[in-house]
């Protein structure tokens, strides 16, 4: 597989990604901002693809130890590339294969932080692109398989960090709940000031007592179709830390 070198426009990281295949889009940039909080112990970066999340996390963020966990071989590889590349080889890892075995791997309650931007479309559709539809269609893992791997690798009190889609609501916080991870924060992300909720951030915590916040809307883009003042502003953070 060809990659391809972009600029990820935070941090000055390089990100390589596949010429035609899956590539990562705002949904990470804009997790990894709603996950960005301080943090000294360990953060998984479930379903990581290229690595984007959790390079911003360790590079930008200053996360101390940071792991990718990548199903796919060849988003493995771009990640591997992406880790050396902006040299934290120091501060991140990778591990390629399945979030249902990475217990085994990883070690049961071993994270402070898990963040994940998974597939979050159920496999409805046909897609050709066998790599785009892994990424994007619960083909490999589904949402309850998601949360029973996050609620063991992730220790008591520790936060989970993810995003998915606003119509899958119940179901998220369902699968969160019988897992023993409490939501906490959650936040809608409208794609522009007058169209519904496509995509929410959600906070749980493991083994937390029930009782939430619902944050004020993200805005992605303006009614003319300009990128919003906020997420410039997430920009605009990951290139002056």
């Amino acid at each position: 597989m060809q990659f391809r070198e972009d600029n990820s426009g935070v941090g000055g990281l390089i990100i390589m990604q596949p010429e035609a295949g899956y590539c990562y889009n705002n949904d990470s940039i804009i997790l990894a901002d709603f996950a960005k909080g301080e943090n000294k112990g360990e953060t998984l970066d479930m379903c990581s693809g290229c690595g984007i999340i959790g390079l911003v996390l360790a590079g930008v963020y200053s996360h101390g130890r940071v792991t990718c966990l990548e199903l796919q071989e060849e988003l493995a590889q771009a990640n591997a590339m992406n880790i050396t590349l902006n040299n934290l080889s120091d501060r991140v890892s990778l591990l390629c294969g399945k979030v249902q075995d990475a217990v085994n791997s990883l070690g049961k309650a071993r994270f402070d932080k898990i963040v994940c931007n998974p597939p979050y479309d159920l496999p409805l559709n046909e897609i050709s692109n066998q790599q785009i539809a892994i990424a994007r269609q619960e083909r490999e893992i589904t949402l309850k398989e998601l949360c029973v791997a996050a609620s063991e690798l992730i220790k008591p009190n520790g936060e989970f960090f993810l995003i998915h889609r606003a119509d899958r609501l119940a179901e998220v916080l369902e699968n969160l709940k019988a897992n023993k991870l409490e939501p906490k924060v959650l936040r809608f992300v409208h794609p522009k000031p007058d169209i519904n909720a496509r995509l929410m951030l959600i906070k749980a915590v493991k083994g937390a007592k029930p009782e939430a916040s619902v944050l004020s809307p993200l805005i992605l883009n303006n009614s003319d179709g300009s990128i919003s003042s906020e997420v410039n502003a997430i920009y605009k953070r990951g290139n002056v830390l």
